[in-house]
């Protein structure tokens, strides 16, 4: 896992076609060996943290493909998982959403144990499918068991829930991932509808989309959305007209997209085993 592939001879495997405006994406560069990675996520201090559902490992690996540490392997200890769905991080903490153990982990940007947070009598919650922090430092746990989203406090203290039987025309009938812009507004994915909730848990929008995403991911307040073989990547959130402005490709002959964001007009997407990197060009 500590390489840079260049195999530039692919390229004609690994062009992705925009449909909506000029731009399209190039294969540059990839890198990973995983066995069958779920979900990353970025830190500003150039990091991706792999969630490797294959192998129940978490790898930090820089996006040159050089690895700093690895953790993890089945079990229900501490730093052990049982299925890793998901993966989010900010400056100084990572949480990885452990499906089949029920319970929210916390590490430092190391990768050393913090915390947990865990299904209880006084926090209700089974086979959460996704976890996020804002800026304000609220922890959101995707409570897949109820269909709802709970909203915590640093200290593991439920706050209130979002999305539930309770909300109206935006209940979440089947939520399985979300994430949150540098405003803590949610984005919320429910087969193929994108529901949006502001901080406290008011819905804000219901967006139907023209294909299934599998997951969802933002950077920048922008937001990328996958399927299998598609992108879909929306700009305008600060204008309040989410996608007028989108660009969405296909990555031909390719079935196993499993996350991507966009940095510094390079956008990374990370497939079953590797992270393909391309540039965004006119």
């Amino acid at each position: 896992m500590h390489f840079v592939n260049k195999k530039y001879y692919m390229l004609f495997l690994l062009l992705l076609v925009s449909f909506n405006y000029a731009q399209s994406l190039v294969y540059n560069y990839e890198f990973g060996n995983f066995k069958d990675a779920c979900r990353f996520s970025y830190n500003y201090s150039g990091y991706f943290y792999v969630s490797d559902c294959g192998s129940n490992e978490i790898i930090k690996i820089d996006t040159l493909g050089n690895v700093s540490k690895i953790i993890g392997g089945y079990g229900w200890n501490e730093s052990l998982f049982d299925y890793p769905i998901d993966i989010s991080t900010n400056i100084l903490n990572v949480y990885v959403t452990d499906y089949n153990n029920n319970r929210i982990q916390i590490f430092d940007k190391d990768l050393n144990y913090i915390s947990e947070i865990r299904n209880s009598e006084k926090l209700d919650f089974k086979y959460p499918t996704s976890s996020q922090i804002s800026n304000q430092g609220d922890i959101f746990v995707l409570d897949s068991d109820n269909k709802r989203i709970l909203k915590l406090n640093r200290n593991g203290n439920l706050i209130t829930t979002i999305g539930g039987f309770d909300a109206g025309s935006y209940q979440l009938n089947s939520p399985s991932k979300f994430c949150i812009d540098n405003n803590s507004n949610l984005y919320v994915i429910s087969k193929n509808y994108l529901f949006i909730f502001d901080q406290f848990g008011n819905g804000l929008k219901k967006i139907k989309l023209n294909f299934h995403p599998r997951n969802i991911n933002i950077i920048n307040n922008i937001i990328s959305l996958v399927n299998e073989s598609q992108i879909l990547l929306a700009f305008s959130i600060n204008k309040n007209e989410l996608f007028k402005e989108d660009k969405f490709f296909t990555l031909e002959n390719v079935n196993d997209i499993k996350d991507a964001v966009l940095i510094n007009n390079k956008l990374f997407v990370l497939r079953k085993n590797i992270i393909q990197v391309f540039d965004l060009v006119n």
